[in-house]
């Protein structure tokens, strides 16, 4: 799975206007749109945005057919607690590889307003090991930058056995954050999720469920590290990862 954001002013008025994507490491940028990265799918999307009264997606491919309409979105300025969520896990949408992600938003406000869109693309490879799973809590001091991408190194609560890993879900907190990434070194993609910014909160009930498959392998030695981009400074990250044992 990789996750990709989408953030930028809307005017008064507009009316399915482009919002600008915001690459971070894997993502390629071209015309202020993010190219997919592989034939995939889009899963789901988390739109949320004082005014926003209308979402889609354009690609190449979407337009043979019918724009997708990203239906529902939220109407406050960060994501919330359970989140509005176009959830399209059973019904994927196919997406085609370097073609060009345009999300557009209209805005009803009787201003300006910042409208965000988060994109989770699946790889069509969505199987996990076998065996128990464990929830594994890690913690991050890193200043995140505001308006930005941050990389965070993680402390991890329990020093693991010299194992390999697989992490299959993830939930991260931070109080100003948008969207949170996690990424090994032998990683290709970004796996992420709305990153929750009350520890009282919770992502969209079907972002716990192991749809995506796996995101990433790992060791003892070469531990995950927290990709997040935040619209203030933070000094205060946590993630939980669900992981398996594989070998």
């Amino acid at each position: 799975m990789h996750a990709c954001l989408y953030r930028s002013s809307q005017a008064i008025g507009a009316t399915f206007a482009s919002l600008t994507g915001i690459p971070f490491s894997f993502d390629t940028l071209t015309n202020n749109k993010i190219l997919m990265p592989w034939d995939g799918d889009l899963m789901a999307t988390t739109t949320f945005g004082v005014g926003v009264s209308a979402a889609r997606i354009v690609t190449p491919l979407i337009q043979a057919t019918a724009l997708v309409h990203l239906s529902p979105w939220g109407l406050l300025g960060t994501s919330g607690n359970n989140p509005n969520t176009c959830d399209m896990q059973q019904f994927p949408v196919a997406l085609r590889q370097t073609e060009s992600i345009d999300i557009q938003t209209s805005n009803s406000d009787a201003a300006a307003q910042i409208h965000t869109c988060i994109l989770q693309l699946g790889d069509r490879r969505y199987s996990v090991p076998a065996g128990p799973s464990y929830n594994i809590h890690a913690s991050g001091t890193t200043t995140l930058a505001a308006a930005a991408w941050t990389r965070v190194p993680l402390t991890f609560d329990d020093n693991l056995p010299n194992k390999l890993y697989s992490i299959i879900g993830m939930q991260a907190f931070s109080t100003t954050g948008i969207l949170s990434r996690i990424v090994t070194p032998a990683s290709t993609l970004a796996p992420g999720f709305p990153t929750i910014n009350a520890l009282g909160n919770r992502m969209f009930w079907s972002q716990y469920d192991t749809t995506f498959g796996e995101f990433a392998r790992f060791t003892n030695q070469a531990l995950p590290v927290l990709e997040q981009f935040a619209t203030a400074a933070d000094t205060a990250e946590q993630v939980w990862l669900r992981i398996k044992v594989i070998g």
